[in-house]
């Protein structure tokens, strides 16, 4: 991420004083432009002891942080998120805003594996495409790291609060605030309280030139449209032959598998979420790969120049051009000479221009139904 073009600012309540904070935001996170109903609702709704250690679910900018961490003056904050984008954004607005409590922002995919600490607040807004099973799990995540008191806020709109109800009913006592078609859950953990898991995984195979190949996903979170690309740039990338591939927007790890097993590649993963990054991983080593590496990154800006023989970008929906040339430039520092890059997108995409920009050339080498391989060399 090389800048921050949205800026964003609020006033909120503090006791008795009323503070305005600035946030930086970019494309890439949900609703980059704005501060979300849902995040000053919650902001409205929650209340912390200045002595609170508040754990923010989920983080998208910093804002529900930054706020409880003046409200928790005497306490400390933790902010996490799957999504790197969004953790980065958080970080640097805990900087920006500098709220008196001790902040941290954390990367992870399973909160209740990760987060060594207790909390006694939790404050959680889903995204509009996050699976249920996720928001669920995510819920369940949170209250595994509260202490005996402690409490999860679930803000969002009063239909999507009304689908996790029930299964925050399992956790404990509930309650509901409502106002405008936004709903604040406020969960009062059991700590006794036995609950199974609710993420839903899909274990699927899929074969590309006799090669079998097992693995999972999160149901919700993989479709036909995904393996379509993932199987349109593992038929392309045999014309690099074997050497090191770097897999970006890797998702749930095929098209670096499948290069593996039918052309030797030693490929390296990486996705903005880290639950794709986590999969990719467990995926390849399902599929007893021996050399290969996962990373959750924001894009390839952070990889070695020259490292790789070929490069596979998957461009999935709600992608921003932005987003997506910032890519390009990243990916063509990674490339060695002579390197390619292959792109799958919707036709509708039409990335050409900006792989022109940066290549210098680019041809279409494959077209299946609403999809294409461009494909590009350094």
């Amino acid at each position: 991420m090389r800048s921050a073009p949205y800026e964003i600012k609020i006033k909120a309540n503090n006791g008795e004083a009323s503070k305005e904070y600035s946030f930086r935001s970019a494309p890439g996170v949900s609703r980059p432009e704005t501060a979300l109903r849902e995040e000053i609702f919650a902001l409205k709704s929650v209340d912390v002891e200045s002595t609170s250690a508040v754990l923010v679910v989920d983080s998208r900018l910093g804002i529900e942080g930054s706020v409880l961490g003046d409200r928790a003056r005497n306490g400390r904050v933790m902010m996490t998120s799957s999504k790197t984008r969004e953790i980065l954004l958080s970080e640097l607005n805990r900087r920006r805003n500098n709220s008196e409590a001790s902040a941290e922002t954390m990367l992870t995919s399973d909160i209740s594996r990760d987060c060594l600490r207790k909390y006694d607040v939790a404050v959680y807004v889903p995204r509009e495409d996050e699976p249920l099973h996720i928001v669920r799990q995510k819920i369940l995540e949170a209250s595994k790291v509260l202490r005996d008191t402690g409490k999860i806020f679930v803000s969002s709109s009063t239909s999507a609060v009304e689908k996790v109800k029930d299964f925050s009913k399992q956790l404990g006592k509930v309650s509901e605030t409502v106002d405008d078609g936004v709903s604040v859950l406020e969960i009062s953990v059991d700590g006794e309280a036995s609950v199974e898991e609710a993420v839903e995984e899909k274990k699927l195979q899929h074969s590309i030139k006799g090669e079998k190949v097992k693995f999972k996903a999160l149901k919700g979170l993989f479709s036909g449209s995904d393996l379509n690309r993932a199987e349109m740039l593992s038929r392309e990338v045999s014309a690099s032959g074997n050497g090191k591939l770097l897999d970006v927007s890797s998702g749930f790890g095929l098209v670096g598998i499948f290069a593996s097993k039918l052309y030797g590649m030693e490929p390296t993963f990486t996705d903005r979420d880290a639950y794709m990054a986590s999969y990719s991983d467990s995926n390849a080593s399902l599929n007893d790969l021996r050399s290969f590496e996962a990373f959750a990154e924001d894009g390839a800006e952070n990889f070695p120049s020259m490292s790789f023989d070929c490069v596979t970008y998957q461009v999935r929906e709600g992608f921003s051009k932005k987003v997506f040339r910032e890519d390009l430039r990243d990916c063509f520092k990674a490339l060695k000479k002579g390197g390619k890059i292959f792109v799958a997108h919707r036709k509708d995409f039409r990335p050409e221009g900006e792989i022109r920009t940066v290549f210098g050339n680019c041809d279409v080498c494959r077209r299946e139904f609403d999809f294409q391989v461009s494909v590009a060399e350094k």
